[in-house]
């Protein structure tokens, strides 16, 4: 499972690249701010450049996915159908449920 909290306080969206003397340079907050040390030259893949720009959109799907998930868990909880409790079950392992209660 990913530790999502550890990326609390980044750069906001959105991020993009801009080509500066031979290489592109990460941009945040629609262009307005340079993401320091993150840089790449031409030989890079576009595909890891968009996956690298793309970062916050993700993190953000992956938080609301996992919140759709614990919302789906708790009202499942409520019901003693074998088959739902399955379910939930294995959506708290998909998300590392009982790991966090162990905290």
């Amino acid at each position: 499972m990913i530790d999502t909290d550890k990326y609390e306080g980044h750069p906001p969206a959105p991020w993009g690249w801009r080509h500066k003397v031979a290489e592109w340079r990460l941009t945040a907050d629609g262009d307005k701010e340079w993401i320091d040390g993150i840089r790449v030259n031409e030989d890079t893949d576009p595909t890891v450049m968009t996956l690298i720009a793309d970062a916050p959109l993700l993190l953000e799907e992956v938080k609301r996915l996992r919140e759709g998930i614990v919302d789906m868990i708790d009202s499942m909880d409520n019901y003693y159908i074998r088959d739902i409790q399955h379910a939930t079950d294995c959506l708290k392992n998909m998300i590392g449920y009982y790991e966090d209660e162990e905290e």
